[in-house]
């Protein structure tokens, strides 16, 4: 949603890092000499320490060392981004939003400088979760911006830091007037000043950038032209007047398009305390100039990912001003993700829609309250969906807070009905699936704050996320169910075949393929997940629950227990929180097909009942075998396979 300072890929290690040292630090101290008293001459030393300590490749003794100089020196904006850089070098994102947040604490009066190293070290990790938690991430850099502004209204850099942020988010979210009123107040700021650092040109290159975003480009280039008269032939200006006007346009919509985070964002602000002009500010595209690819201050569109996961956001990208909109939930293209069939007839768009919406409630800080008013107004079918929307947007909340933390998401989750308790923590899986990049063992780091029980729905909902976005296109994430304990991979494979439904319905020459990115012994879960998928998001439409399981069991007869648990799983989640709604729906089938979901709806309920009477925690999988084992007791004999049913 938002890139706080600029877009870029930052330099690996070896020698690129080097030269990326050599360039911060110039530009950070300068070259001259300091008696050993000067702060500056301190910092230089340790960012010296530092860079060398990260070229044996002791990267933790770097960071400390960084960590040590700004608890001495809080106000050094050139420490702070240097310590940064370096974390990020290492993709540590979140330690230096904890460590500076504790600084900050610790402080009674923290200095500016420490809140706008935070709010960059907040943009810095957007890579890491992608566009739905990109948002958070820039709310929580405005907060540092404007918690400066509430005590210096005319400071510079808190007013373009959050007119830079707002020019990042998507048009739909209705920013860009705030952006340049922020903007109008750095020119206003500028002209009563007696100074011209090199900082100001950036003013100028924003607010024609946000002109020419809004496609008003005799206004972009009248700002442009006006920097130029303060800076003679700067490039970035003279590179952006020579555009034509469609490709002004053009050129700078890509340039703010928030999927562009798929590649590291470059928060490089020396540009706030050198004293000379450099060569390039905000280029209009990537080039690769002598600082490893990091202009001061730069602003690069991001280099690509690999191909799936630019499928990804560009289908967010495709999708997110559709599924803001109810009335426009049909409309959302599943086949950028590789879903085969025709979605909308399964109601595809109505359920991205509500997790959305139930996302977009912790975004726009609703408030538990209207939310929960929210959740109980919606229509029956909606609400579980809404509530596991709810359970993704309280799960990017806190892990884009820091540390990422999961203590508290059982208290944040407390005000909403707890008979959706599974699928809060689905939910949450859901939200550690939509990063970019799965990185697993954050996400088991993570997931060990929470109860066992919530540790394996919330892998559920992972499973579910991971095989939705990340699966296809030549190249799938599903393997890393091997790396996961047993109860985890079990959860995480049925959420995957939750998914698989969703992509392709009853394309089983689809869901072969899916099964087969699975290992082996966890295709039986997939399976249970696909027939819950069947009967929880077709729960109006009971004739189709056995229709598929038919054709299921046409090609394979032993799937068929594995199907009908995960449909009496579906049915019984819906009973156990609308049982009036489930019996309604059931009733509008055949006689036949009504009376035997109804077994599955209550055998479900019987043995979800049997494992709270003998305090047997509840881990999903302990819960679908004894459903298995009950419904394989029940089947016909195999000879009579398909149709794949309950018997009467």
């Amino acid at each position: 949603m938002a890139n706080g300072s600029s877009v870029g890929a930052r330099p690996g290690g070896g020698a690129r890092w080097i030269v990326l040292w050599a360039a911060l630090l110039a530009a950070a101290v300068g070259c001259q000499t300091a008696p050993s008293s000067d702060p500056q001459a301190l910092d230089r030393q340790a960012m010296q320490q530092a860079a060398t300590l990260m070229q044996q490749g002791k990267s933790e003794e770097a960071l400390s060392t960084l960590e040590q100089r700004i608890a001495e020196n809080p106000g050094s904006l050139p420490v702070g981004n240097f310590y940064r850089a370096t974390a990020v070098s290492v993709k540590q994102y979140d330690r230096p939003i904890k460590y500076l947040n504790a600084q900050i604490d610790r402080l009674p009066a923290p200095p500016n400088e420490l809140r706008f190293n935070l709010a960059f070290a907040y943009i810095d990790k957007i890579p890491a979760v992608g566009p739905m938690g990109a948002g958070f991430l820039s709310k929580n850099a405005i907060k540092q911006f404007q918690t400066v502004l509430d005590r210096e209204p005319d400071n510079w850099i808190a007013n373009y830091g959050i007119g830079m942020n707002y020019l990042h988010w998507p048009e739909y979210f209705e920013k860009q007037d705030e952006s340049m009123r922020y903007f109008d107040k750095c020119l206003e700021i500028q002209a009563r000043s007696t100074q011209r650092p090199p900082y100001f040109v950036l003013t100028a290159i924003r607010l024609g950038d946000g002109y020419a975003k809004a496609g008003q480009v005799e206004k972009a280039r009248a700002a442009w032209q006006a920097g130029l008269k303060e800076f003679p032939g700067f490039s970035d200006l003279t590179s952006r007047l020579a555009l034509s006007d469609a490709d002004t346009v053009a050129v700078i919509k890509e340039m703010y398009n928030p999927n562009n985070s798929i590649g590291e964002i470059d928060t490089d602000v020396s540009i706030l305390w050198v004293t000379e002009l450099p060569a390039s500010t905000l280029p209009l595209k990537r080039t690769l100039i002598a600082t490893g690819g990091r202009g001061v201050g730069g602003q690069f569109v991001a280099d690509k990912a690999d191909d799936s996961d630019a499928r990804f956001f560009v289908w967010f990208k495709t999708n997110l001003p559709v599924l803001m909109r109810r009335a426009d939930a049909g409309k959302i293209d599943m086949k950028g993700l590789g879903a085969s069939g025709e979605t909308d007839a399964r109601g595809v768009g109505l359920i991205a829609n509500d997790m959305v919406r139930g996302f977009m409630t912790q975004f726009q800080d609703i408030g538990p309250a209207r939310t929960e008013q929210l959740l109980r107004e919606a229509d029956p079918f909606d609400r579980p969906f809404l509530h596991e929307g709810v359970g993704m947007g309280l799960g990017a909340a806190l892990d884009t807070e820091g540390d990422g933390s999961l203590d508290t998401f059982a208290a944040r989750i407390a005000p909403f009905d707890a008979s959706y308790r599974r699928l809060h923590y689905a939910g949450l899986g859901m939200w550690y699936g939509l990063a970019p990049t799965i990185n697993l063992v954050r996400i088991r780091k993570q997931l060990a704050a929470l109860p066992l029980q919530a540790q394996i729905y919330a892998y559920e909902g992972l499973g579910f996320s991971v095989a939705l976005f990340h699966q296809g296109g030549g190249k799938g994430r599903l393997e890393v169910a091997d790396r996961l304990p047993f109860a985890a991979a079990s959860a995480f494979a049925h959420g995957a075949g939750r998914a698989m439904w969703i992509r392709s319905g009853g394309d089983l020459t689809a869901l072969d393929e899916g099964l087969k990115a699975l290992p082996e012994r966890f295709r039986a879960d997939a399976i249970s997940g696909f027939g819950m998928g069947v009967s929880f998001t077709r729960i109006a439409h009971p004739n189709e629950f056995f229709a598929v399981g038919d054709e299921l069991a046409k090609g394979n007869p032993q799937a068929c227990p594995s199907y009908l648990t995960g449909m009496a799983m579906g049915l019984a989640i819906r009973a156990t929180v609308d049982p009036a709604y489930v019996e309604k729906s059931l009733a509008g089938g055949a006689p036949g097909n009504a009376a035997a979901a109804r077994q599955l709806r209550d055998l479900g309920l019987t043995e979800l009942k049997t494992l709270n009477a003998a305090q047997i925690e509840e881990l999903h999988g302990n819960w679908r075998k004894a459903m298995r084992d009950s419904i394989q007791s029940k089947l016909p004999p195999p000879a009579r396979i398909p149709p794949c049913k309950v018997s009467s």
